[in-house]
């Protein structure tokens, strides 16, 4: 299977329990952030910012971090050809010095 498609399906495999943990979190998360009370003032700076790092992180998750690995496998072989290539120079070199 190709890199790309087993990306797709990683995900795809990976989506609902994603949705379901990270929204229990901000689910619970929710009323620390939204609902006044005594000592709420202290408390719902922190709830709104775990609230909205939480549903970030969901968002970027299923999105970026694939897209960034597939990225990055493209980059791969010609990163492997050039060291292939450097070695092949090098082999080349130390053969015209025994010469």
């Amino acid at each position: 299977m190709e890199y790309d498609a087993s990306l797709y399906y990683a995900v795809g495999d990976r989506l609902r329990p994603i949705f379901m943990s990270a929204g229990t979190s901000v689910l619970g998360m929710l009323p620390l952030a939204v609902l006044p009370g005594k000592g709420a003032e202290l408390y719902q700076g922190l709830g709104i910012a775990l609230t909205g790092g939480l549903a970030l992180s969901t968002f970027l998750t299923p999105t970026v971090i694939p897209a960034l690995m597939g990225l990055l496998q493209d980059f791969k072989p010609r990163r492997r050809k050039q060291e292939q290539e450097h070695q092949e120079k090098e082999s080349r070199e130390l053969v015209k010095d025994k010469s």
